[in-house]
């Protein structure tokens, strides 16, 4: 009888732990090039992207310029806009663009100019913030 009631305390327990979360989990999708208005973008159709060329490499340890575009249903416009990245191979971190969202432009809800610099090859995993929440995650490969 006591064993039953431990094991009862224990799934409740984990239950309540893991039932109460308030963050969704969003698994990291490969970023594809798409096309937009008149723009090639590299991201995920429809969510986030950033201009530039189709078949164009992101090279480490050169800073470039990069216009974010963003598809949401929500007004976006002067919310907190973050990319965090992480080399999957050499766990380097690094923010890679902090900064904050205009209004619609090239088709999307939203969007920011920016200069990007990753310090390493390999493939990274971007964590795209908004109003400092997770909006989506994806990985590039920079040679």
């Amino acid at each position: 009888m006591a064993g039953r009631i431990y094991l009862l305390l224990i799934l409740s327990l984990l239950f309540s732990v893991t039932g109460c979360s308030n963050e969704k989990e969003i698994t990291a999708k490969e970023a594809s090039y798409f096309e937009t208005e008149n723009y090639t973008m590299l991201g995920v159709e429809e969510s986030a992207g950033f201009i530039v060329g189709e078949g164009e490499n992101l090279v480490a340890n050169q800073k470039d310029k990069y216009m974010w575009h963003l598809w949401d249903n929500h007004d976006l416009e002067g919310k907190a806009f973050k990319v965090t990245g992480v080399n999957l191979e050499t766990n380097d971190k690094k923010t890679l663009v902090d900064g904050s969202l205009a209004g619609p432009h090239n088709g999307a809800d939203a969007h920011t100019p920016s200069n990007m610099e990753f310090p390493s090859e390999g493939t990274w995993e971007l964590s795209v913030l908004v109003g400092g929440e997770l909006f989506k995650k994806m990985t590039v490969e920079v040679s």
